[in-house]
């Protein structure tokens, strides 16, 4: 790559570069940086925006102005994992690690900002660009990637002072793999997006605090690039925040709720102390204005082996502020470099499920609070009595006329029209083997490219993540790319992610501790908009008729959505029997409760085409879509679609017919059902009356005992098949015999056995 440096060093007012120098190696790079530079050739050496003539490099600023808490500050380590194996050299620029004093020109006033890691970033490119347009989207996608760079640096003309910084010194490059533009070749608009709403998330929400102003324009400015606009809403209420000293005090529900989640914290940083024997001091409140309520222990620093001071002191304390978050001060730079965000990522490596099983945890979450509303809890001495337990209250009421006035919230985006919203559930019940893996792999994709599904039914474009239980991921993945080949739609222009669990069990039970909480960290963590779950029985250890079983499963769905935002789509199978006489909510097999807690239920019911007389080529099957408990819409006339492999064709000559036996119409299905039984009790009365002959005939009685025995049946059924109609035989004194006519043959019997006895 290119540099092109001026013959001057940290001189602001130079606007001339006319030295061009090849950047080869780590040496040509310091010593090229050691005069300021830029990263454009500019006609006549100067520099200007106008003056655009190529450029084979892009230069990148980084100065962690995002936020004051050093955990929450970058490095070049988040550069290379968010541009992983782009080739790019790292440099410290001359103010890393120092002080930074600033005084306005009109107040007077000095501001004195913090040392950080500060940098600079040069990115070669894989060709020379020649078009300031195109150049200048590249910078602009790299700074939407990583919104940390500075935006005010993000600009063709932008140059570099000189010199080394004192803290670090020299250059870093990671010299294989791909270059810039190669690597956001392969970024997706939606990855850009999702990557500036998340900063911006952050700095409205309090979690970054940024130093100046500089930080809210450079979001403004990649929302109006990349034409996003934030959710008004979202951004509009104001957040407890450390910096905010009045907000906590403005709503008493929000501060009983920033106590709760200091608690949480405190009992938190308690529990990793215990473990790894670091003395802690006694807590005591402060409240200042960067700390309002907030709670201070003294300690030592984690990080023993990294001081380097002659005294060996370690002196350090921790903060945590009302609502939760934990600071870390030292009197070290370099632990302050370290930071508490090292910390938490140690601890919830070694201990991932450590404050789900901490009791500090469980009491805070459960309400433990004193009626004074004061915040110094004693949390050890959890043997309290039931009575002085205070159990979490109810939500606040909302007076409907009060809500009226003021503007009803507005109801929730609709997934999939007149079927569901954002945030439902949603359950496709069919026979084995119908089809269902089909219809919901074509679902995943028309809601990845926002398309329309079986009848007309639009999808909302979508992040989907299909859960796969029964297939192989290549049988899978095959069947995706059939759906894409006869719809013609480009696997690139589509949305979704597969996870395959088939046969991994590992992974799945116990629900409540493997696979709900992995599947809310991983929707969280991707922004997936709909989860697919397929099959739905897959999830079960227990029967599948349990009412109790299956409303446990729905309070899961409920925890995921809830603490997700998605919607959840899951498939499950008919029962047995006729099913064309049940309504489309009953035809599921199992417990009632499936149908009842999804908020939509879509049945595929098998019909036979000859009804209508239409005949399907081979391997086609016909299928009426029907549409039951939409909790959120009106009532679905159904309709008739044909399969044929990968698609569901739409069909509007099937209206007539009517359910496919074996799943259809529950009278005939009865009758058939009724004479199958008439066949095998008439087969059960012979065999009794073969019996009942061969015992007369040996002059023996058969009493009503023996056929119970010998056939397996109760006395009572017996007793049904002799005096069933033309059954040919009767019972006296509990014992069968034949009749012959009016004359019952049983009196030869009792007879001979007069003389016998």
């Amino acid at each position: 790559m290119k540099l092109y440096l001026a013959r001057c060093t940290q001189n602001a007012k130079n606007t001339k570069y006319p030295d061009c120098v090849q950047i080869n190696s780590l040496d040509d790079l310091n010593k090229a940086v050691e005069k300021d530079h830029i990263a454009v050739r500019m006609k006549d050496d100067y520099r200007n925006n106008d003056n655009f003539i190529e450029s084979d490099c892009v230069m990148m600023d980084l100065d962690n102005t995002h936020s004051h808490t050093p955990w929450d500050w970058k490095n070049r380590n988040d550069v290379e994992e968010t541009f992983q194996d782009v080739l790019f050299y790292a440099i410290t620029s001359r103010n890393c690690y120092k002080e930074k004093v600033k005084t306005n020109t009109k107040t007077g006033e000095v501001t004195r900002y913090e040392p950080r890691y500060k940098a600079h970033f040069y990115f070669p490119l894989s060709r020379t660009y020649t078009d300031q347009e195109e150049y200048k989207a590249l910078m602009l996608k790299a700074a939407a990637l990583f919104p940390y760079f500075d935006m005010g640096a993000c600009k063709p003309a932008q140059f570099f002072f000189g010199g080394i910084g004192q803290s670090e010194k020299g250059a870093h490059n990671y010299p294989d793999g791909l270059f810039l533009d190669e690597f956001l070749e392969t970024v997706s608009p939606e990855d850009v997006v999702q990557s500036i709403t998340d900063f911006a998330t952050k700095v409205h929400d309090g979690v970054y605090e940024p130093i100046n102003d500089e930080t809210q324009k450079a979001i403004n400015r990649l929302c109006s690039e990349f034409h996003i606009t934030l959710p008004d809403n979202g951004y509009q209420q104001q957040p407890i925040s450390t910096y905010q000293v009045d907000a906590p005090y403005s709503d008493e529900e929000g501060l009983k709720i920033a106590r709760v989640e200091q608690q949480k914290s405190l009992a938190w940083f308690k529990e990793w102390a215990e473990k790894h024997h670091v003395p802690l001091g006694e807590s005591y409140n402060i409240n200042s204005k960067d700390h309002p309520e907030g709670i201070c222990i003294c300690t030592l620093c984690p990080w023993e082996d990294k001081h380097t001071e002659d005294t060996g002191e370690r002196q350090t304390v921790v903060i945590i502020d009302l609502g939760g978050k934990l600071n870390y001060l030292c009197r070290h730079g370099h632990c302050m470099d370290k930071g508490w965000k090292d910390f938490r990522t140690y601890y919830d490596a070694l201990y991932p499920e450590a404050e789900e099983q901490s009791e500090f945890t469980r009491a805070a979450e459960e309400g433990f609070m004193q009626d004074n509303g004061d915040m110094d809890i004693p949390f050890e001495n959890l043997e309290l009595p039931p009575s002085q337990q205070t159990k979490p209250e109810l939500p606040p009421l909302i007076n409907f006329a009060n809500q009226f006035k003021f503007g009803l919230p507005d109801l929730e985006p609709v997934v999939l029209d007149g079927v569901l919203r954002k945030g439902g559930k949603m359950l496709i019940t069919a026979s084995s083997k119908a089809g269902k893996t089909q219809l919901l792999a074509l679902l995943t994709i028309d809601l990845a490219v926002g398309g329309q599904w079986l009848d007309g039914i639009q999808c909302l474009q979508s992040k989907v993540l299909y859960v796969n239980f029964e297939l192989s991921p290549a049988q899978m993945l095959n069947r995706f790319k059939s759906i894409c080949w006869e719809k013609q739609i480009h696997p690139e222009n589509t949305n979704f992610d597969l996870l395959n669990l088939k046969g991994r069990y590992d992974l799945i039970f116990p629900l409540d501790q493997n696979f709900v909480p992995r599947l809310i960290t991983t929707i969280k963590k991707r922004q997936y908009d709909v989860v697919v779950l397929d099959p739905i029985y897959k999830m079960f250890q227990a029967d599948e008729n349990s009412s109790e079983t299956i409303a446990e499963f729905g309070r899961y769905t409920d925890q995921i959505i809830s603490e997700t935002g998605c919607s959840l789509i899951y498939s499950h199978h008919h029962s047995k029997g006729a099913q064309g006489g049940k309504n489309a909510m009953d035809r599921g097999s199992g417990s009632g409760v499936f149908a009842r807690d999804a908020d939509a239920v879509v049945d595929l019911l098998e019909i036979e085409p000859k009804d209508c007389d239409v005949t399907l080529e081979k391997g086609e099957a016909a299928f009426r879509v029907e549409f039951g408990g939409l909790r959120s819409f009106q009532r679905k006339e159904s309709f008739e679609v044909v399969s044929h492999y990968p698609l569901f064709h739409v069909r509007s000559d099937l209206k007539e017919a009517k359910a496919k036996y074996g799943c259809g119409d529950a009278s005939t299905n009865a009758r058939r059902g009724n004479q199958k039984k008439q066949e095998k009790r008439d087969e059960n009365i012979s065999i009794l009356r073969n019996f009942v002959k061969f015992s007369q005939d040996a002059g023996k009685p058969y009493s009503v005992e023996d056929a119970a025995e010998a056939m397996d049946k109760s006395r009572q059924t017996i007793r049904n098949y002799v005096s069933s109609e033309g059954s040919g035989m009767a019972i006296n004194n509990n014992n069968i015999y034949l009749t012959m006519g009016n004359e019952p043959k049983k009196r030869g019997i009792i007879k001979s056995q007069t003389q016998n006895a």
